[in-house]
């Protein structure tokens, strides 16, 4: 709450730069710190944006109040494109403690510090099965560029350069790594432009249990993988499914959907069956 207000008077006063400012001379004095947040820890980095976000206010807030408002204890969920488990460690904490959940992230960067945020929750990690595996299609397509997990702020162009990493490990897909479970509430994709063949080696899972699919939409991205979002629209079109934005706008159309991500880049969509 004092946050929220903290904020609220600094946008008012227009002081953004100012906490900016101040924040990065704080970030580079204590860089590394382990918090608590919600009655959960977490081992941050303050000149990771991910981290950063999640000492401030939590990373993307709208997907946090979202997975409080519909997920319940006892639900089974895979997630893939977990990352440092800014958002896994919240939905362990939902779904516990009957509940399992599943992360996949198949960076060595991101899965240590995943790891080290769930061994700091031991009481968490008892119901989730961390994952290093890439996660694709029933080809198991994967590009040969390089896989980004870390997202270092007031980064120069030579710093970027090395915050890519190449992945030599298993490559997965749904369909075939899942063949036994009771059931499914809940996929949630954010895999920066992999996202459409995730969708493809996960048809039957999804067309068996009918979860919810939470999944990133950034036509950018997955034009690097010649994907569109009128491709991941026709596959759930296809098997049932509609959409709507994160922010509760219906998508009624692919060309609505893009009209909108050339202002906004990337939103979320989440798909349900309308059976």
């Amino acid at each position: 709450m004092i946050k929220k207000v903290l904020k609220k008077i600094i946008i008012s006063l227009r002081l953004q730069q100012t906490a900016y400012f101040f924040f990065n001379l704080y970030a580079a004095i204590s860089r590394f710190q382990t918090v608590s947040r919600d009655n959960i820890l977490y081992h941050l980095d303050l000149k990771e944006a991910v981290d950063r976000a999640i000492f401030l206010m939590g990373w993307e807030p709208l997907t946090i109040n979202w997975l409080h408002d519909n997920l319940n204890k006892g639900d089974i969920v895979i997630e893939v494109g977990a990352n440092i488990g800014a958002h896994s460690l919240i939905i362990s904490k939902i779904i516990s403690p009957e509940g399992q959940l599943f992360c996949f992230e198949p960076t060595d960067y991101a899965y240590e510090k995943l790891n080290k945020n769930f061994n700091l929750n031991p009481h968490l990690k008892q119901n989730t099965r961390l994952i290093k595996s890439f996660v694709s299609d029933k080809e198991r397509s994967k590009k040969s560029y390089k896989i980004r997990s870390s997202w270092i702020v007031n980064k120069t162009a030579n710093l970027a350069d090395t915050m890519d990493e190449d992945f030599y490990g298993e490559i997965i897909n749904l369909d075939d790594f899942f063949i036994d479970l009771p059931k499914l509430n809940l996929i949630k994709i954010d895999v920066d432009g992999f996202d459409f063949k995730v969708l493809q080696g996960a048809t039957e899972i999804i067309k068996l249990f009918k979860p919810i699919v939470f999944v990133e939409l950034s036509e950018l991205d997955l034009n690097r993988n010649q994907d569109s979002v009128i491709d991941i629209l026709d596959l759930f079109s296809n098997i049932g499914y509609s959409g709507i934005l994160e922010n509760g706008e219906p998508i009624v159309s692919a060309e609505q959907l893009l009209i909108t991500l050339k202002e906004v880049t990337h939103s979320n969509g989440i798909f349900t069956y309308d059976g």
